[in-house]
């Protein structure tokens, strides 16, 4: 068991009604995005999310990989089954995205927290979080769709390719950051905004900042 993510405190700090009721929190995993592919295909139900505290293989977009160490940050995928045609679901990208920001910005106690579309949040210009969501389709049917987040938490510093692009929360608060407490409230925030979309493919954000 991983000391701060644990299954059964999460659960009890969620306040969702779907998404993250079916949870499962690894301490090691090449990807959380292709084991929620892997939950998905074998009936995973809508709102299962995969957690893990470290990834060997995590990716964002366009294939570049995303620095997964342990212990630091949080990695996690959610599998949704959106009821939309395929054609309709790339500006979910963007819902999911303003979630993401809404959350940074209420840890951090202030606005500012910028989405740099279509998949990276950042704070004062450096990544902090990125988003990828990967689809599939049976035919002309949208198939499950799995929404992977990666958010830096704890780190302090950033090396190689990552030092001066990449930020983490802890870099911009002296407040004590939990990574459940963190998990539940982004679960929730990113909740509303599928049931938003769903219900009108509209983007009525929590009004991060944009930056194109």
């Amino acid at each position: 068991m991983i000391a701060d993510l644990d299954p059964t405190r999460i659960a009890a700090l969620l306040r969702t009604r779907w998404v993250g009721r079916s949870l499962e929190v690894r301490a090691e995993t090449d990807s959380t995005n292709d084991d929620a592919r892997i939950a998905a295909d074998a009936g995973a139900l809508h709102g299962h999310v995969i957690v893990a505290d470290c990834q060997q293989a995590g990716r964002g977009a366009h294939g570049r990989a995303w620095d997964s160490p342990s212990g630091s940050d949080l990695y996690v995928s959610i599998v949704a089954r959106i009821h939309k045609e395929p054609a309709e679901v790339p500006p979910l990208t963007l819902a999911i995205g303003e979630a993401v920001a809404a959350c940074v910005n209420e840890v951090l106690g202030r606005d500012i927290a910028q989405i740099k579309w279509p998949n990276d949040v950042l704070i004062d210009g450096k990544k902090c979080a990125g988003i990828l969501l990967e689809t599939s389709t049976l035919g002309r049917t949208l198939g499950p769709v799995i929404i992977g987040m990666g958010l830096n938490v704890h780190r302090r510093t950033f090396e190689g390719d990552l030092a001066g692009v990449a930020t983490s929360l802890a870099l911009h608060t002296e407040a004590s950051l939990h990574r459940e407490v963190i998990l539940a409230r982004l679960l929730e925030l990113v909740e509303g905004s599928i049931d938003r979309f769903e219900a009108a493919g509209e983007l009525r954000a929590q009004k991060p900042k944009l930056n194109e």
